[in-house]
């Protein structure tokens, strides 16, 4: 970690670093992480937009519209998208969909009754509603949002795989049409999902 602090400072500060090349990149990517006064000073500008936007969300599919246009940012609420090889056909990039939507690490913290998993949930949950708070809540609606949150991301985690099923390559293929995924999971309208997302031919998923 040293190492690797060295390396970016060094390229943060090197103003004969060409534009363009990836020193130059690298060091401008880490300045900005490391500027607090100006992370600060721009709050909620760089997202007010889409905060906007998913509060005006009338209904389930403007907001799958919505989660498909995120999912091309690299943003991956609900669940993850991502183009890869077949696994088991390498001559051919399939569409694959990934259980995501968690906050935290893995569906552990949701489930387990330990007092330790309870006391991270606590202050997750502490966590949420302090960001809600942050983006102009006021405490009383951010505490309920958060508790809904919480309980959200608690039922997608009770229906994720362990991190011990995520480790066997055969369980986790599962290589279906899009008439299979819309019968397995009719409430999201695939078809234009992946229309949103840019992905015409859909006959492997």
């Amino acid at each position: 970690k040293k190492l690797l602090k060295e390396i970016l400072d060094e390229a943060a500060s090197d103003e004969n670093a060409a534009e363009g090349r990836n020193k130059k990149k690298i060091g401008d990517f880490y300045a900005s992480g490391m500027d607090t006064s100006a992370i600060e000073s721009a709050g909620l500008t760089h997202i007010s937009a889409d905060l906007e936007r998913i509060n005006a969300a009338a209904d389930k599919d403007e907001l799958m519209q919505l989660i498909a246009e995120f999912h091309t940012s690299y943003i991956g609420p609900m669940f993850s998208f991502f183009p890869e090889q077949d696994l088991k056909n390498n001559t051919e990039i399939v569409p694959y969909l990934y259980q995501g939507g968690l906050g935290m690490p893995s569906r552990d913290y949701y489930i387990k009754d330990d007092a330790s998993s309870v006391e991270i949930r606590e202050a997750y949950l502490s966590y949420i509603q302090q960001l809600l708070v942050l983006s102009g809540m006021e405490d009383a609606d951010a505490t309920e949002a958060a508790a809904t949150i919480l309980a959200m991301e608690t039922v997608l985690a009770e229906n994720s795989r362990s991190r011990v099923e995520l480790r066997d390559p055969e369980l986790n293929y599962n290589n279906l049409s899009l008439e299979e995924l819309t019968e397995l999971a009719p409430a999201i309208d695939w078809k234009s999902y992946f229309t949103s997302i840019g992905v015409e031919n859909t006959d492997a998923i």
